[in-house]
């Protein structure tokens, strides 16, 4: 499961060139978090 970078509506203009584009791409969420929302999600295959 993929998830979105954190803050990036706010002091995007401040941060450095390495911050801005580590915002611009997705990452995967931790292992077990991801378990548990696919088995929270209805009509998951992953139940």
């Amino acid at each position: 499961m993929i998830r979105r970078a954190t803050g990036q509506n706010h002091y995007n203009s401040k941060e450095t060139g390495a911050e801005g584009r580590a915002k611009k791409k997705d990452k995967r969420m931790f292992r077990a978090d991801e378990k548990n929302i696919v088995a929270a999600l209805p009509y998951s295959i992953g139940k």
